[in-house]
């Protein structure tokens, strides 16, 4: 059964949206629940300020977008470049009681390429799905449990007739998290969480099954407040995740390692720092410690490969207005990835963000990220070195409080020093305008 909407039939006509839901239960069922929610008697406000449910809040949603990406297949040479028409409803809920607290947000994306040759791999089911949970949040011991789902849509990086044949990326992933909170004190707050993750990334192509990853993962976190806005923080994390179906590492493909077919992930974290609010104007944060990751050979639990060094993140954030933010931050991480040993980066980020008589918003963002991607035993010819430029531009201007056009444009630079056909440049533009109830 296919939906077909008279004004974008032509680029609709590959969709079918239904199949495509039946495998995505989660905005289905809170859906639900916020149309339950909705039925209590809601008090209807003005436009732009939601719609009042006893001590909640509704706010739906929508914009439209109109722009044009350089190179969406990410291509080193004969860029290939496309106009898109994306829609965006959204849907937020939040809840407050004195011993409860609730926040629900749906952010879903329809993407319309208006090429020809790119029309074939419009998809309309793109989501986002975000809430928490807060339990006695002023009491010595309290509970929050957090859950974040998504599906996701990617073009392949590829020649544009083979992408069309293989069709689009498709990753969905849920991270939820149960956390205790203990304050034995006013200037002490102790936290234990659980956690669980699962990541499937369609990759492979045909009927192969997805690379999928089970994760769980234990931490530990303590904050000292010992000035009004400046505390003392110790964290420490420990997760064992395992990826399974890694179907194209195979003998045909020269990849036999037993890392491949069913690697164990072991990773353990440890930081430690200041953070908060020093001056009026000047708020940091400087974490410093150490982390190891270990692949692990399932059948003997034997270290494969690995990585053990020094974790660090770092930022400073200036404020030299209410409404003026200036902020630089570095931040040194490592983790595993499907078909990879693993992935380390150091990222360097500045930004601004600002806001002009009330109505026009500026933000400006840049970036390098020097990424050390190793994959010597899964595919040694996947391993490289790459530095990733990013920069964006954002501007938005709120006619109302109900109504904003926004516009903005976005570039980025790969650079595989050792391998060339990782390397590619792209820009991003688009201006679009979004109502709110």
């Amino acid at each position: 059964m296919r939906c077909r909407v008279l004004v974008f039939e032509t680029m609709m006509s590959q969709f079918d949206f239904f199949s495509r839901w039946r495998r995505r239960p989660f905005p289905w069922l809170a859906l639900c629940l916020i149309g339950a929610s909705a039925m209590a008697s809601p008090l209807m406000a003005s436009p732009g300020d939601g719609i009042r449910l006893g001590g909640g809040n509704v706010s739906p949603s929508i914009g439209l977008e109109l722009g044009f990406d350089t190179n969406p297949l990410r291509r080193n040479v004969d860029y290939v470049g496309t106009g898109f028409l994306d829609v965006r409803p959204a849907l937020d809920l939040n809840y407050r009681a004195s011993e409860f607290r609730a926040r629900l947000s749906y952010n879903h994306l329809a993407r319309f390429f208006l090429s020809e040759g790119f029309r074939p791999l419009s998809f309309g089911d793109d989501l986002a799905l975000n809430g928490q949970v807060v339990l006695f949040p002023s009491r010595k011991i309290g509970f929050t449990f957090r859950d974040s789902f998504s599906s996701r849509n990617y073009l392949r990086r590829d020649e544009l007739e083979a992408a069309a044949d293989l069709g689009l990326l498709d990753r969905q992933y849920n991270l939820a998290e149960f956390e205790t909170r203990y304050s034995p004190g006013s200037a002490l707050d102790l936290f234990l969480a659980l956690r669980y993750y699962f990541d499937l990334q369609d990759i492979t192509a045909g009927d192969d099954p997805s690379p999928l990853k089970n994760d769980f993962g234990i931490g530990g976190r303590g904050r000292w407040k010992f000035f009004p806005r400046t505390s003392l923080i110790v964290e420490t994390k420990y997760r064992y995740g395992r990826w399974s179906n890694l179907s194209n590492c195979t003998e045909s493909t020269g990849c036999t390692s037993d890392l491949a077919k069913s690697p164990t992930v072991a990773q353990f974290t440890a930081l430690a720092g200041l953070g908060g609010q020093f001056t009026d104007t000047l708020e940091a944060n400087v974490f410093l410690g150490y982390g190891g990751l270990n692949n692990l050979e399932s059948a003997e639990a034997e270290n494969i490969s690995g990585l053990a060094g020094l974790l660090g993140q770092t930022q400073v954030i200036f404020r030299p207005a209410m409404s003026h933010s200036l902020s630089a931050s570095y931040l040194r991480s490592f983790i595993d990835a499907a078909l990879l040993d693993y992935s380390l980066s150091n990222t360097f980020l500045l930004s601004y963000s600002g806001r002009y008589a009330s109505r026009l918003g500026v933000d400006v963002n840049m970036g390098i990220d020097f990424r050390t991607l190793d994959s010597a035993e899964i595919d040694e010819a996947a391993s490289r070195e790459e530095r990733a430029l990013s920069g964006s531009l954002r501007l938005e201007y709120a006619f109302f409080n109900w109504l904003t056009a926004s516009g903005s444009f976005q570039v980025s630079n790969v650079d595989a020093f050792e391998s060339q056909t990782y390397s590619y440049g792209r820009s991003v533009f688009y201006v679009g305008v979004r109502g709110v109830y």
